[in-house]
Formats: C-alpha cells, structure tokens, sequence
C-alpha cells in the first residue's frame, strides 16, 4: 500500500518518471553522455567541496578571534599611540600572513563550484524538481498537487515531506516544503522540520543549490571579517 493519500499517489508517480528523464539530461550536458557513476561523482564533488569550505571558515573564524582577543588585550594596556600602531599592525599583518593560502583555497573553491554548476545545468536542476517536461502538463499537476496539500494538517505535510525526500520524489518534496513555509503555524513544527531538512539527500536539487551557494557566501563572509580586521573594525 502506497503511504501517499489518495490522489497524491499519482502526482509524485509522474514527478519520478520525469525525474528519469531529467537525469538523463545531466547525464547528457555539454553533448558528452555521462555515466550514472561520473553524475555521483559531481555531487559528491560538491558535498566535499562546501565540506572543505566550512572547514576552512572554521580556521580562519579561530584565526580571527584569537587577533581580536589579542587586540583587545593591547588597548587595555594604555601604550603610548605610537606603540600601539606599531603593535596593532604587527597582529594584523601576522593574522593576515596566517590566513592567506586557506582564503585562497576558499575562492579556488567557488571556482571549482562555478563550473560544477555550469556542467550540471541550472535548466537540468530545475527540471529536476518538475512534475512533467511539459509547462502546462506541469502546471496542471503543480495545481492539483498544491490543492492536496491545502487540505492537510501542517503535521500531516512533514510526514509526507519525509517520504518523499527518501523515495527521491523531489517535485513533489519542494511543493510540500514551499506549502509548509505558508503554514502560518510552521513555527510549531520547526525542529521537524530541520531534523527532516538533515536527512536530505545529496541529489536533492534544492540540497545542491543551498551547497552551491554556502560554498560562495562562506568566503564572502570571511573577505569581510578580514577587511573589517585590517582595517581596524568590527569582529
């Protein structure tokens, strides 16, 4: 017996179907065919990538604060202005020296990222979470879909999230998380909600697009926290 409610069945049943033909178009990008096996290995790619991204984050963060603590330290030390530039500068060029080839590898990484984007295709992400290839075969779907879920209980919504998250069912996973988003009471069930969001897939096409994108934005916080430091701002 399907653990879909009557109607809902079907829906996710044609979402799997084109999701084997959205596949088969990342599989296909840039004209060269790729294996099954080679389509993993990108999204494992980069789920190591944001992986070694926040790692890298974390080192410069320990980096960063240890400067601040030190610099604060020296302004509780009433030094003359002219010694304490002089100090200043040394912890800053000194933090600046520690953090450099670990910056460099973040922004190597959003280059390798970029062209991990460009190989699996922004329309072939986008297909992936599609009822149907055809806009109003989808559309019609979508609003029969979105219609199911008006009349369940927000509750109801994250059972069905779960379930469609482990059986791959991705259109019908993003419908069902755009709907809870619109639950005016979502707040109630916002740490299953996040204990659900930690056991998503790394072929979840959404998943792929927040990776994506935290593997640019880490580097983008860490450029500001050091241009803050060196010029004498802010933590």
């Amino acid at each position: 017996m399907s653990f879909y409610p009557n109607g809902l069945h079907q829906n996710c049943a044609r979402a799997v179907t084109e999701r084997s033909g959205t596949v088969q178009q990342i599989k296909t990008a840039y004209g060269n065919k790729r294996p099954a096996t080679e389509v993993s290995a990108l999204i494992k790619r980069i789920v190591q990538l944001e992986r070694d991204q926040k790692a890298d984050e974390g080192r410069i963060d320990a980096v960063l604060r240890k400067a601040h603590i030190e610099i604060a330290d020296l302004k509780r030390r009433h030094l003359d202005p002219e010694a304490l530039r002089h100090a200043l500068a040394a912890i800053r060029d000194n933090t600046a020296l520690l953090i450099r080839d670990v910056r460099k590898n973040m922004h190597k990484r959003i280059m390798a990222a970029r062209k991990l984007k460009e190989v699996l295709g922004a329309h072939s992400l986008a297909q992936h979470t599609r009822f149907a290839s055809e806009d109003v075969i989808d559309a019609a779907l979508r609003t029969k879909f979105f219609k199911l879920l008006q009349r369940m209980s927000t509750s109801a919504l994250l059972y069905y999230l779960k379930a469609t998250i482990e059986t791959g069912n991705f259109a019908c996973a993003e419908s069902i998380r755009f709907e809870f988003r619109c639950r005016s009471d979502r707040h109630l069930y916002s740490a299953e909600y996040e204990a659900i969001r930690a056991i998503q897939r790394d072929d979840d096409p959404a998943e792929m697009q927040i990776r994506l994108l935290t593997i640019t934005n880490a580097a983008a916080k860490v450029d500001k926290r050091v241009t803050d430091l060196l010029k004498g701002g802010a933590s």
